[in-house]
């Protein structure tokens, strides 16, 4: 099953960016079933024990399982900086997803929307924000309405976020955003590094939103 699982990460052109780690960790086929689950992983050194359950299991299963145990080993080598990343599960924001923020910016109605109800709110950025075509830019972009509003800046002033000092970090991509606020709705059942792991081999693709899947994704690779 070892070998299966490597085929496997080679097959999906992901076994080169582990390939050392891999290498490392000693796979050991246990005879007997001593243990509840399919597999254990241990460190110092590193090793990951097959149980016969393994066999009894789709390939799926097996392989993820597999998966999961190697993922948990390469947290354990984290330094802090990436345990950081991936406790806070951050990403950089897409050069795009900024674009398009200020570009619907740019491209406010003509005629100023109805002052909101409530003082509090902004309707021009409520409606930037609200023309957001995926999650993920929908949270990018109420990051960006939120750094101009604290700032006081209109919507419909001339400001360039990526120069703008409020925004110029975030927007020119050195400064992270976290998924948090859309793991838990899109991807809860991911709560450890391991099983993010096992989910990466197979392409995150029990996340139904493309835009989601593709964060999950750079952000694994990131880690890697």
């Amino acid at each position: 099953m070892k070998d299966k699982a490597k085929n496997f990460l080679e097959e999906k052109g992901l076994f080169q960016s582990v390939a050392s780690q891999w290498n490392e960790v000693e796979f050991i086929e246990k005879q007997a079933q001593v243990a509840r689950v399919h597999t254990e992983f241990s460190t110092d050194p590193d090793k990951i024990f097959l149980y016969p359950s393994l066999k009894t299991i789709p390939v799926r299963e097996a392989l993820f399982e597999i998966f999961k145990s190697f993922g948990c080993l390469l947290s354990k080598s984290f330094d802090k900086k990436k345990s950081q990343i991936w406790e806070q599960r951050l990403a950089l924001p897409d050069d795009s997803h900024i674009g398009s923020f200020q570009d619907r910016l740019r491209s406010l109605p003509a005629n100023p929307l109805p002052p909101p109800a409530d003082a509090n709110e902004y309707s021009e950025y409520k409606y930037v924000v609200q023309q957001s075509k995926d999650p993920v830019e929908r949270l990018i972009h109420i990051h960006l309405s939120n750094a101009l509003i604290k700032n006081n800046v209109a919507p419909r002033d001339p400001v360039d976020v990526r120069k703008w000092p409020a925004t110029e970090a975030f927007a020119q991509r050195k400064r992270y955003y976290s998924l948090l606020p859309l793991t838990g709705a899109y991807c809860p059942q991911i709560d450890c590094f391991g099983k993010a792991f096992a989910h990466y081999a197979f392409g995150f693709d029990e996340i139904y939103h493309t835009a989601m899947r593709s964060a999950m994704i750079h952000l694994v690779k990131s880690l890697l």
